[in-house]
């Protein structure tokens, strides 16, 4: 008898479905930044949060997969000025083989370029919070001179990509020094490249011409727009010779000294004076450099040499002649 109740009690716990608790439910999903960080946060009703983290570099991608949570917002997307974070996506699954749907969330977090993060969760006595956070980048001043022509920082880039969105591969190239991007048009394609180290300018360049769009720097924003004629790469030497009027090639040579770029140099083919009477100043400088630097180096050379402010004496002499008789000497 007692083997025989034994047998039953477990017969009814092997056919007596076991259905898993009820969701937890997602309540709210946001970002926030303070001095020194960005987070974004995901509140919950229930301690116990069940989450897979996957990253993905092409594009630059952080996925947090949510088991067995509820989402009663639907599907959405919300862009982020949190750099390098530019997008996130909340999308809801579920299992349909499930007699109940016990639903997954997937959270996609898209970058520039994927930072150092860190995943907490957070328990209180009140609410459940799950915080992906991520540090600011220091933001370095730029040369004066960047603002006029298109030099950035002389940062070193490393790529390989096959058949990659070409406005990811931008975002990706502005992340680099934390610059801004601003797209003129519809700028889209698909790229595929192998770069290594090379300079960030190269890269644009090499990026964007072949896909007929153009680029200019304004301030720490990159402009991106489609080209409106022939392109002309950076890494294309160009000559120009320009004669000096009123300052000597030496001063010249020293004040571009700090902004041609690596590849760039002056040489000063004259350094006499003429025998005019102007006594104008008659030197020539070559200058070689990359095209893009040329905006700059032009605007130096015509802040310095600048005819300076003329004095103009007058002498008038005049002759006279003393006679003996003319002072007589008294005594």
């Amino acid at each position: 008898m007692n083997r025989f109740i034994i047998h039953l009690i477990i017969i009814l716990i092997l056919v007596h479905p076991v259905y898993p608790r009820e969701n937890q439910k997602l309540l709210d999903i946001y970002t926030i930044e303070n001095d020194l960080s960005y987070s974004l946060v995901m509140e919950f009703d229930d301690p116990e949060v069940n989450y897979i983290t996957r990253e993905l570099y092409s594009p630059p991608t952080v996925t947090i997969l949510l088991k067995n949570v509820i989402w009663n917002r639907g599907n959405f997307t919300r862009e982020s000025a949190h750099s390098p974070l530019y997008q996130y996506r909340l999308d809801i699954q579920s299992d349909k083989n499930l007699v109940k749907k016990f639903g997954n969330v997937r959270l996609r977090m898209r970058f520039n370029q994927i930072p150092v993060y860190d995943v907490e969760l957070l328990n209180d006595d009140s609410e459940t919070k799950l915080v992906i956070t991520w540090k600011k980048r220091k933001k370095e001043p730029l040369s004066s001179y960047v603002s006029s022509s298109r030099r950035l920082p002389e940062s070193k880039v490393s790529l390989n990509f096959k058949g990659a969105d070409l406005l990811d591969v931008i975002r990706l190239l502005a992340s680099q020094d934390d610059l801004n991007l601003v797209l003129g048009g519809d700028v889209s394609g698909i790229v595929s490249l192998k770069l290594h180290d090379v300079t960030l300018e190269t890269a644009l360049d090499a990026i964007l011409h072949v896909n007929g769009f153009d680029w200019f720097l304004q301030e720490n924003i990159i402009i991106v727009k489609p080209s409106e004629g022939e392109s002309v790469l950076s890494g294309e030497l160009d000559t120009r010779i320009y004669r000096l009027r009123y300052v000597k090639g030496a001063m010249v040579t020293d004040a571009l000294e700090d902004i041609l770029t690596g590849r760039g140099r002056v040489k000063s083919l004259s350094s006499t004076q003429s025998s005019d009477e102007t006594g104008k100043i008659d030197d020539i400088v070559m200058i070689t450099d990359v095209p893009p630097n040329f905006a700059v180096i032009e605007k130096i050379i015509n802040t310095l040499d600048q005819e300076g402010a003329q004095i103009n004496i007058a002498v008038k002499f005049i002759e006279t002649t003393l006679k003996h008789h003319t002072y007589p000497c008294q005594t």
